[in-house]
């Protein structure tokens, strides 16, 4: 009987714990949670904001998760909300200036933490890399499709 079960789920699950891991420790050497991450990361790369819907697409959340992410960054004077107050899921979070310069620090640290990660895999295997694994959570999604 083959191993390769076992072997995929674990591995996977320790990237996933990991990677929770980094997010925290990086993020509170800088005052922040490391929920904050991805969002910060999404806002960074769309410099006309995303409104709620949008982050939860590019950040793989749900709407309260945002919600509570996007009220402590804008505590923080990281995000402003754009757009009409009674449009609550239309008004789109835009980074502040002092936003995106923790931003720019953000994406560094997760530049720095890639590529660290990533020791030891040539530069020539990265593409077929990450093209596999976007394979497998490609099949994986479309495998569980309807079963939410």
């Amino acid at each position: 009987m083959s191993n390769t079960f076992d072997s995929f789920v674990v591995t996977a699950t320790q990237i996933s714990r990991s990677i929770t891991r980094l997010k925290a420790l990086e993020m509170s050497e800088i005052g922040l949670r490391g929920s904050h991450v991805m969002c910060l990361m999404a806002l960074g790369t769309h410099a006309d904001g995303l409104t709620n819907l949008e982050l939860c697409d590019a950040c793989v959340e749900d709407r309260a998760a945002i919600s509570r992410t996007l009220r402590d960054l804008q505590d923080r004077g990281l995000v402003i909300m754009q757009g009409k107050d009674g449009q609550r899921y239309r008004r789109r979070a835009v980074l502040t200036p002092a936003g995106r310069s923790v931003y720019l620090e953000v994406a560094e640290r997760a530049e720095r933490l890639i590529a660290e990660a990533g020791r030891g895999i040539g530069e020539e295997d990265r593409p077929t890399f990450y093209r596999v694994l976007g394979q497998i959570r490609d099949n994986l999604q479309h495998m569980t499709v309807g079963s939410n």
